[in-house]
């Protein structure tokens, strides 16, 4: 290679080159340009985002060039872009033979391997070259931006933290750690690397507002809402910041501020179907249900097919004790989803209401938990139906499968299932599990005591174990 003397060219060479590469392409009369030439227009395009011209240029510097490794990574560039990938590395291993040390070959070829979902091989080449390069934050944000257009967020945090470790207060970096941490559920890592972010430049109005979501993910609404205010004083215009901030109010349980701020976005967005439907999901939780009613059929005016909200009128009608009307609405949001578990859930909880459709609200419970396993709501509506209209037997087995899926403890399911085995005559499994639910919580006993009764000769012990 030159060195960089050799390759020093004038304002008015760059300038000359350009203009005749201009004349080429659009006389579409193949000129003659030295490799370095082609590079200058390569560089030149690649710039300007002139994707078209730069493609045609490497075109034609490949057939003027064709032993050129410069050319080759350049041609290598287009072909991964277009998902060649196999005339890519073709070209790459060529390159390779010669160039055993360049980094950017390296990095490439674990590019085409990744894209081959050849993931061993990806891994060894961006090795090789962060090698060829060692402490060089470049060569591993370079693949760490790659792996996150790939969605590949784990493996990009590994070359995001070693990028971060060369230099820490490179903002790209941080700002994209704190991506890959959020789309990776390291939510509070996250939050570490946005205010880290934030701290270098104060006045990104995105960095307050990721900021505000991933604060509202972690249950910290108040922080969330003062990072929703910094990012609309920074920038009225972030309607995101308004519409996120009152979903903050509204996960907080602060229903009325939460139906002002969504109000106050539909002045931005009045057709905002979604917006619409959580004004009426906040009356409904306010109990304020004509107001319900008034915004779920808002949301279907605009869009009639909108099953969220024919599921909440449907819910509404159930709380106003109208089930056959509910029943009709729920059914058809259902027509619309049938795979959403809520819809089932509330379709079960419905017909459990109706005279004489016990078996069909059984039937829904149970879909609700085929679609949705992990949600113990469903698992104890599932088995208390089960047990008043099968046998207690039944009931327990579904809790125990149940308890075995489950990712996290569950206090009720514990001291219900508990309950069902103490009925069914199995105290050593009922105590071992009314210990584990005591250790829980306390206050849930409840859900054990009104699903058995006690004889009296247990009532000590059971009181026992919860008082000890």
């Amino acid at each position: 290679m030159e060195d960089d003397e050799e390759l020093y060219i004038s304002k008015e060479e760059h300038d000359e080159i350009i203009a005749r590469g201009e004349l080429m392409l659009q006389a579409n009369n193949e000129q003659y340009f030295d490799v370095h030439e082609f590079e200058v227009l390569i560089d030149y395009y690649i710039e300007n985002q002139e994707r078209d011209k730069l493609f045609k240029i490497v075109e034609i510097a490949s057939k003027q060039h064709p032993f050129s490794s410069d050319i080759k990574i350049q041609r290598s560039k287009m072909l991964l872009e277009t998902k060649d990938i196999r005339k890519a590395l073709e070209l790459l291993l060529s390159v390779r033979e010669f160039e055993k040390d360049n980094h950017e070959v390296e990095s490439m070829l674990g590019f085409c391997y990744l894209e081959l979902e050849q993931y061993q091989k990806a891994e060894q080449y961006f090795q090789n070259a962060m090698n060829v390069c060692e402490n060089d934050m470049n060569i591993a944000y370079f693949i760490a931006t790659y792996l996150i257009n790939f969605e590949q967020f784990e493996w990009a945090i590994k070359y995001l933290e070693d990028a971060y470790s060369f230099d820490n207060e490179n903002p790209f970096v941080i700002y994209d750690l704190a991506y890959c941490y959020e789309k990776n559920e390291q939510l509070e890592k996250s939050a570490e690397f946005y205010k880290k972010f934030i701290d270098i430049d104060p006045y990104s109005d995105n960095a307050w507002y990721n900021l505000g979501i991933i604060q509202n993910r972690l249950e910290l609404y108040d922080e969330a809402i003062s990072s929703f205010d910094y990012a609309i004083a920074i920038n009225e215009t972030n309607t995101a910041a308004y519409f996120n901030k009152a979903n903050t109010y509204a996960n907080w349980g602060k229903y009325e501020k939460a139906i002002e701020l969504y109000e106050e976005f539909l002045s931005f967005e009045k057709d905002s179907v979604i917006t619409l439907y959580y004004i009426g999901e906040c009356y409904e939780k306010l109990e304020n249900y004509s107001q319900a009613k008034h915004y779920y059929s808002a949301t279907l005016t605009l869009d009639p097919v909108y099953s969220e909200a024919w599921h909440g009128l449907g819910v509404v009608a159930f709380y106003e004790h109208n089930y056959t009307e509910a029943a009709q609405l729920v059914e058809r949001a259902i027509e619309l989803d049938c795979d959403n578990a809520e819809f089932w859930f509330s379709f079960g909880n419905i017909n459990k209401a109706l005279p004489d459709c016990e078996h069909k609200a059984l039937y829904c419970y149970k879909r609700a938990t085929e679609i949705d396993p992990l949600d113990a709501e469903f698992w104890l509506n599932y088995a208390e139906l089960l047990k008043q209209t099968d046998n207690t037997e039944n009931a327990a087995k579904a809790l125990e499968y149940a308890y075995s899926i489950l990712d996290e403890d569950d206090a009720e399911l514990d001291y219900v299932l508990s309950a069902y085995y103490y009925e069914l005559g199995n105290k050593k499994r009922s105590i071992e599990l009314f210990n584990k639910a005591r250790g829980l919580d306390l206050e849930m006993a409840t859900a054990f005591f009104s699903n058995c009764e006690l004889l009296e000769e247990d009532k000590n012990m059971y009181t026992t174990i919860l008082t000890r």
